[in-house]
C-alpha cells in the first residue's frame, strides 16, 4: 500500500477489540479475508469464537494458528437451510451468543451481456439470504444471551455490507460488473433497517458497517491505481471498526449504518458517540 493509503487508518488507539474475555461470538465468512481478521481479533481478546465457513481446509488452516479451547471451526452453507440449522443448533445448545457477524460473502463480477439468472439468484442467496438465514437461526441463542454475558450489555449482530448498496454509486465505472452485488447488499440493508426495531424490542443491538471505500487487501493493491490507493481503507481499519460495533458501549440508533473510514473521527473510540 502506498503512504497515502496508510494514512487513513486511523486504529493508533486501544484495541476496539478489548473486553473482559468469555464472550461468545459466532462469525460467517471466518475462514479469509475480514471474517478471519476478526476470528483472529476475538480470539486474542479472549473470546470464545466460532468460525463458519464452507472451506474447511482453511478453517483447518485458521484452527492451526490459534491455541486450543477459544476456537471452533464449523463448516457451514449459508445457502442451505439444512446446513445453516445444523451450525447453529449446537451453538445455541451450548449457551447462546454475545454476538453474530455477518461477514459471509461474493462479489463476482459479470457485465450485461455475461449475466444469467442463475449468476443473480447465487449471489443473492450468499449475500442476502445467506445473512438472513443465519441471523433467523441464532436469533433466540443471542436473545437468550442479551444482557447476560461478561459485559453486561446487549447481543450484538454486525452485517457486513458495502457502498455498492447505493443508487448514487451504481453507474459509476468501478461498479461496472457488479450490479448483482450491489443488489444484493442493498436488499440486506433494507431488511436490517426493517427489522431493526423488533430485535430492539428483544435486546439485540444491530449494526450495518460498510468499508466506505476500496479494501485494500495484499490482492486487491496490486490491481488499483493510485488514486485508488490513496483512497483505499486498510483492512485493519475496517476490522478495528466491527471491533467497536460487536460491543453495545456506543450511542447509536438501532439499525445504524456506519463507515469503517469514519470510525475514530465520525464515531467510535475517539468520539462522543456515534
Amino acid at each position: 500500500m502506498s503512504k497515502n493509503a496508510a494514512t487513513r487508518d486511523t486504529t493508533d488507539r486501544p484495541d476496539s477489540w478489548s473486553s473482559p474475555g468469555g464472550r461468545r461470538i459466532a462469525i460467517t465468512g471466518a475462514a479469509s479475508g475480514i471474517g478471519l481478521a476478526a476470528a483472529l481479533a476475538a480470539i486474542r481478546a479472549g473470546d470464545e469464537v466460532w468460525a463458519l465457513d464452507r472451506d474447511e481446509a482453511a478453517l483447518r488452516s485458521l484452527a492451526s494458528q490459534v491455541p486450543d479451547g477459544l476456537l471452533h471451526t464449523v463448516v457451514i452453507d449459508v445457502t442451505d437451510q439444512q446446513s445453516i440449522a445444523a451450525a447453529f443448533g449446537p451453538i445455541s445448545e451450548s449457551g447462546g451468543l454475545d454476538v453474530l457477524v455477518n461477514s459471509a460473502g461474493i462479489f463476482p463480477r459479470a457485465r450485461l451481456d455475461e449475466v444469467s439468472l442463475d449468476h443473480v439468484a447465487r449471489v443473492h442467496a450468499v449475500n442476502f439470504l445467506g445473512a438472513v438465514g443465519c441471523t433467523l437461526a441464532a436469533r433466540s441463542a443471542l436473545v437468550a444471551r442479551s444482557g447476560r454475558g461478561p459485559t453486561g450489555g446487549r447481543s450484538t449482530i454486525v452485517f457486513l455490507t458495502s457502498a455498492a448498496a447505493l443508487v448514487k454509486l451504481a453507474a459509476s465505472e468501478f461498479q461496472r460488473g457488479f450490479a448483482a452485488y450491489g443488489a444484493s447488499k442493498a436488499a440486506l440493508d433494507r431488511w436490517v433497517v426493517g427489522v431493526a426495531p423488533e430485535f430492539d424490542a428483544e435486546g439485540v443491538l444491530v449494526s450495518l458497517l460498510c468499508p466506505g471505500a476500496i479494501v485494500a487487501t495484499p490482492g486487491v493493491v496490486n490491481v488499483l491505481s493510485e488514486e485508488e490507493r490513496v483512497n483505499a481503507v486498510s483492512p485493519r481499519q475496517v476490522v478495528a471498526a466491527l471491533g467497536e460495533l460487536t460491543f453495545d458501549r456506543l450511542e447509536r440508533p438501532n439499525g445504524a449504518r456506519l463507515l469503517a473510514t469514519d470510525y475514530g473521527t465520525v464515531w467510535g473510540a475517539a468520539t462522543s458517540g456515534v
